[in-house]
């Protein structure tokens, strides 16, 4: 079985040195950046509800553009506007923009700090959004099973759930509901369990 494994590769991330910081308001910026390469991916492509990484990894998001600039806003209430003269990266985030903030981008036209001012909240982003998964036992009956972290508000997941007895047999189940930090499934009789959830949305 092949994969096209050009899937994965970014489609927009190119950097640019910026130039006329201009504040609008106590959270949004507005920036004209130029791509320094036209090779890169997606090159001059500055598009709503994609990302600026400037030179010391502070991010923002895409909330307006035009042929020239791009509007950012401060989510992380930074207090800081990106700095002019110094290179920063425009981008799509990692699954084709599915996913909040992750950036597919080389960082090593930036300030060293960087990666490290990135890594810190990216990495709760990666945590926060994982598969969770458990195992343990049922009583017979309705059992509520909580994840470890919840997920958040308005995302839904899709869940795999295995219920088996000591001797391995499987033990036939009902998800009876599903909320953000868990579910709560039936059984007929004592069991153990096993789930994966995955985010979906």
């Amino acid at each position: 079985m092949s994969i096209d494994a050009t899937k994965y590769l970014p489609t927009i991330a190119w950097r640019g040195k910026v130039a006329n910081v201009r504040i609008l308001t106590d959270i949004t910026y507005q920036l004209d950046i130029y791509p320094a390469d036209t090779n890169e991916p997606g090159a001059e492509t500055r598009e709503i509800g994609n990302y600026f990484k400037d030179n010391v990894g502070n991010t923002y998001s895409i909330i307006d553009s035009d042929s020239v600039s791009v509007t950012v806003s401060d989510d992380f209430a930074l207090g800081v506007g990106p700095q002019i003269g110094e290179y920063g990266v425009v981008y799509k985030s990692v699954g084709n923009g599915s996913s909040p903030y992750l950036a597919p981008i080389y960082y090593r036209n930036l300030d060293r700090v960087a990666l490290e001012n990135s890594r810190r909240f990216e990495l709760d982003i990666l945590w926060e959004n994982s598969p969770k998964g458990g195992h343990g036992t049922l009583s017979s009956g309705e059992t509520k099973i909580n994840f470890s972290v919840a997920y958040n508000d308005g995302e839904e997941y899709e869940l795999w759930l295995y219920t088996f007895s000591d001797s391995g047999y499987q033990v036939g189940n009902v998800l009876v509901s599903e909320e953000l930090d868990g579910f709560t499934v039936r059984v007929p009789v004592n069991c153990n369990y096993k789930y994966i959830a995955t985010l979906t949305k």
